[in-house]
């Protein structure tokens, strides 16, 4: 398991932090006693080849990982405090087509490698710090059962910040004790969206509408930190951060909850924008709104600091 820790000294080279056109791009970071540990689990990057599951000690898969998820997305939340990234014998991305016995036991593998880490962390590392579950795709569907087995309901609630795992359906009916996030500082809650181009909706949605039994999709809209504020200003689009690690654009992206549920995106607002509109923005769910994230998640924190050192007064 990687530790990244931007403030203490254990941040590894390839994570740093995005550069800005201005000095202040970067917000600060929370400081020591007052910020959170993080559990992040990196989206599938087994794509091709016919293992059910990826090989921990593969070193190019390592480094794909390394440089892509890790860099790019746990970065969002390293402003917050540690960043705790493990390692795990992810499951190649055909389980989430197929559906079989076989994509069923290959996601069973990964979930225990990261529930052995998570135990592994509680144990020797977290000490009472309160807690921040993150993840994307893969790991927004393992993260979500680790929510439930953990914190839904649990003792260990009341270290629980909250959840962001954007790119995975989930629907209430998941969770006897964790709501969704309503307000931008709400603890205890979990953050989820999927984000699409304006207009296009994935087959298996489309399937779903046509189930008269079918449950709402749970969503946050990732700038508004609501679901009940539906599309957000431009200008609180806070930035991306692109494939060169280079924070840009703010304000240039605005998304809308849709009636079912999921995020559209329109063509973002620069020179040319139209020509960078896809209909699925799957890879991006967080890159997006990398910046809006980073913020979002020392908020959070910060009022969970302040609820407890508010209890403890009374």
């Amino acid at each position: 398991m990687d530790t990244l820790d931007g403030k203490h000294g254990h941040q590894p080279a390839h994570l740093g932090m995005p550069k800005g056109r201005k000095r202040d791009a970067i917000p600060h970071t929370l400081p020591h006693g007052a910020d959170a540990d993080v559990f992040f689990i990196h989206p599938t990057m087994l794509l091709e080849g016919s293992a059910w599951n990826a090989d921990v000690h593969d070193d190019a898969m390592n480094a794909e990982v390394d440089h892509w998820p890790i860099r790019h997305q746990a970065s969002a939340f390293a402003g917050a405090g540690r960043v705790f990234a493990p390692r795990y014998r992810q499951a190649h991305v055909r389980i989430f087509s197929l559906g079989d016995s076989l994509s069923w036991a290959a996601a069973e593998v990964a979930y225990q490698d990261i529930n052995e880490a998570f135990k592994h962390y509680l144990k020797h590392w977290n000490q009472g710090r309160p807690i921040v579950i993150a993840g994307h795709s893969q790991g927004a569907f393992h993260g979500r059962r680790l929510l439930q087995e953990h914190f839904d309901g649990t003792p260990l609630a009341a270290q629980f910040v909250a959840a962001y795992l954007p790119g995975m359906d989930m629907v209430a009916s998941e969770f006897n004790a964790i709501p969704t996030c309503d307000v931008p500082d709400q603890t205890g809650c979990l953050c989820t969206w999927m984000t699409y181009g304006e207009g296009f909706l994935p087959d298996w949605l489309i399937r779903k509408k046509t189930k008269p039994d079918a449950e709402p999709l749970l969503i946050v809209h990732p700038v508004t930190w609501t679901k009940t504020e539906r599309i957000n200003a431009l200008e609180s689009h806070l930035g991306v951060v692109r494939p060169s690690f280079r924070l840009s654009k703010p304000g240039a992206i605005q998304t809308w909850i849709t009636e079912e549920n999921v995020l559209w995106m329109g063509a973002p607002k620069l020179l040319g924008g139209r020509m960078f509109q896809r209909d699925n923005w799957h890879s991006g769910d967080i890159n997006l709104f990398w910046h809006n994230i980073y913020v979002n998640v020392q908020e959070r924190t910060r009022k969970w600091h302040d609820e407890v050192n508010s209890n403890s007064k009374r």
